[in-house]
């Protein structure tokens, strides 16, 4: 009875099947951790006909691009991406034409109340008119100014929190 046991051989390629953005993460995770010693595929899915737009979260670029050395500037122009930091509703109520929901949607707190809490004294005690969505979070000011809510890395999780808009057609390459 042979009683040594058997190294079994590094890993030295993976495939992930389906070209989604979670499979590409994976794929940049596995490859950075592996620091070159694995050869990492992904293969993609069918190309579909239908227009779409797919959101993503913040935090791709830095789980995703930062680690495959891709500049922001450079797949936002490839996918035709663009900043999504709030959804904009118009004409749904009285009065005020539109409002915003920004991507995080959370009052800041003030003191430990929300920020929206504060606001709502002031209105009832008539001392503002200003609409929540402006008064309480920061980017609905920027975009009825039509500003891109870009700002240097170092700043961009506690200035606004943005994530983005793109043609997965074009995002996977």
């Amino acid at each position: 009875m042979d009683t040594k046991a058997t190294t079994p051989a590094p890993v030295r390629e993976t495939v992930i099947a389906g070209g989604t953005l979670t499979a590409w993460i994976a794929a940049a995770r596995l490859a950075s951790a592996c620091q070159g010693t694995l050869r990492v595929t992904v293969l993609e899915t069918p190309h579909r006909t239908e227009p779409q737009v797919t959101a993503l979260a913040p935090t791709v670029q830095r789980d995703l691009f930062d680690r495959l050395g891709i500049p922001e500037n450079a797949w936002m122009r490839a996918s035709a991406a663009s900043f999504n930091a709030a959804v904009k509703y118009v004409n749904w109520g009285v009065g005020e034409n539109h409002f915003y929901i920004p991507q995080d949607g959370t009052p800041p707190d003030c003191e430990g109340f929300p920020l929206s809490d504060f606001w709502l004294l002031r209105r009832r005690t008539g001392q503002t008119v200003e609409p929540p969505d402006h008064a309480c979070f920061r980017e609905p000011p920027l975009m009825d100014a039509r500003k891109s809510p870009r700002w240097p890395r170092s700043f961009s999780d506690e200035v606004v929190f943005v994530g983005w808009s793109v043609h997965p057609g074009l995002f996977s390459w």
